[in-house]
Formats: structure tokens, C-alpha cells, sequence
């Protein structure tokens, strides 16, 4: 097995072997961390539309089944809400939404406490978006509560880069408690507690033990999910090559499918 690279050593990932997440569990009982938009959808100009790619909804439904041997986690940055309704899948599966900020714990969707702390610093962005993003030209505001970003996939990418750049600078001037990702044309202000490797690490204190954990995602927010693994655990990056900490890549969200699809069959026949 691959180790992961260490900060200091991003490298390209090799691709991964088709059935390799099955090799995987015919060793160990697996944690699988499964990012959403990029990763189990591809991306779409509207983020409402990003519905999961064609097997997806079916695989996770039937992979549910095989609980005694695997725990399915979605870890996203959209809210648990939005990431439940566009999946189609609740029963069964473990959910961790806004980049770590929420957490479905049974049945009840609970907030870290110290995103309440910087509410009045989101409304300063919000006002600052109301003065600043066109409301129209392409620009789309989502607004989740505790996170609020500008999407400009439709956007002039000159007035969206000025537009971009213009809000990282107002965050960090005025809104200290704030932290700015940088995602696929999008600028997102959150609360600097956000971390999909909180989200990973509560995840694995839940899961029974021994197991090996494997995240997969794509965007450069997932590096800190892949960070946080341990020696064993598998990084996943979906998408074209570049450097990552992941030790593995798949092509896109179809292959991800795909490997799904090998993971329910293997179980199902096992």
C-alpha cells in the first residue's frame, strides 16, 4: 500500500487499480469518507442541479446493507441537508456537512459551538456581498448559515477574479474569525474551526474498530482530510493529476461509480 506523502512531498497520484477498494476490504473492515460535489456528482454551473452521477445513489443504498464490514461517511462542504436531499441516501449513512461545522449524530443534526461565535462577522460579509456582487452576471450567492460564498462559474472571469480577490481581502481585514477557501469558482467565508480533518477524525472515533480508513475527494479543501490519515488509510483524489497528499487518483466521478459498483458486488457475492 501507498503511504501518503507528508506535507513537504505533494506528489501526482498514481491511478488507482480498478477493484482496489475491494482488495482493501477483503483485509480490513473500511471507513469510507466520501467527499460530494466533484467526487460523487460532477460539477455543475448550478449547485442545485448537482445531482450524483448515474449508479451512485444505487450503490451506497445497496453497500448499506453491509454494515457489519463497512461504514459510509459523506463528508462535504455543502450542508447535511442539501448533501441529503441531491444524494437521495439517508438510512444507513453517516454525515458530516460545512466542512466539519455539522454533524448527524442520532438523528440530530448538531453545530459546533464555536461556529455561533462568528455570526455577527458573517453578517459584515453578508453586507459586504449585498454592496459588492452584482446580482446578476453570472454570480450566484449561497448562503448556508454559518458559511456564505460568492459561486462565478458563469461569471466574466475578469470581473470574477477582481470580484474574488476583492472579497479574501475584505474577510481577512474584517473578519477575523473567518477563514476564506478558495473552491471550483467559488469564494466561501467560514468560520476558521471548519476542517474536513475534524470531520475525518470524528468519524473514525465512531467507527468500529479495526479499520481502514479511506477518503475520497477532489477539491483542495480535501487535503486537509488527507492530511489528518494515518499510516494505513487510503487518500483518494478524483479529478485531472496534480500534486496531492493522496497516494491514489481516479479519473472522475463515474469512476468512482465504478469502484462502488465492485465494492456492492463484491459484498453482495462474498
Amino acid at each position: 500500500m501507498r503511504k501518503l506523502p507528508s506535507d513537504f512531498e505533494l506528489a501526482i497520484p498514481a491511478l488507482m487499480p480498478h477493484g482496489f477498494l475491494v482488495q482493501l476490504a477483503r483485509r480490513s473492515r473500511l471507513l469510507l469518507c466520501l467527499d460530494y460535489d466533484g467526487t460523487l456528482s460532477d460539477i455543475t454551473p448550478d449547485p442545485s442541479l448537482a445531482f450524483p452521477v448515474d449508479g451512485i445513489r444505487e450503490s451506497l443504498t445497496r453497500l448499506v446493507d453491509a454494515s457489519n464490514h463497512l461504514t459510509i461517511a459523506i463528508v462535504t462542504g455543502r450542508t447535511i441537508a442539501q448533501g441529503r436531499q441531491l444524494l437521495g441516501v439517508s438510512d444507513g449513512l453517516i454525515y458530516s456537512g460545512l466542512h466539519g461545522l455539522e454533524m448527524l449524530q442520532q438523528g440530530r443534526i448538531r453545530v459546533a459551538p464555536e461556529a455561533a461565535v462568528a455570526a455577527s462577522e458573517l453578517d459584515l460579509v453578508r453586507r459586504w456581498i449585498a454592496r459588492n456582487v452584482p446580482g446578476s452576471q453570472g454570480f450566484q450567492v449561497e448562503d448556508k448559515r454559518f458559511a456564505v460564498g460568492v459561486h462565478y462559474r458563469c461569471a466574466d472571469p475578469l470581473i470574477a477574479s477582481a470580484i474574488a480577490d476583492s472579497f479574501v481581502q475584505f474577510v481577512a481585514a474584517s473578519a477575523p474569525a473567518l477563514k476564506v477557501m478558495r473552491l471550483k469558482m467559488l469564494v466561501e467565508a467560514i468560520p476558521r474551526v471548519a476542517s474536513k480533518a475534524n470531520a475525518v477524525a470524528a468519524m473514525r472515533r465512531t467507527a468500529k474498530q479495526p479499520c481502514v480508513t479511506v477518503f475520497i475527494g477532489d477539491d483542495t479543501t480535501d487535503e486537509e482530510a488527507l492530511a489528518a490519515l494515518g499510516d494505513g488509510d487510503v487518500g483518494v483524489l478524483v479529478g485531472p493529476a496534480r500534486p496531492s497528499r493522496a497516494g491514489y487518483r481516479l479519473p472522475s466521478p463515474t469512476a468512482v461509480a465504478a469502484e462502488l459498483r465492485a465494492l456492492t458486488e463484491y459484498f453482495e457475492h462474498a
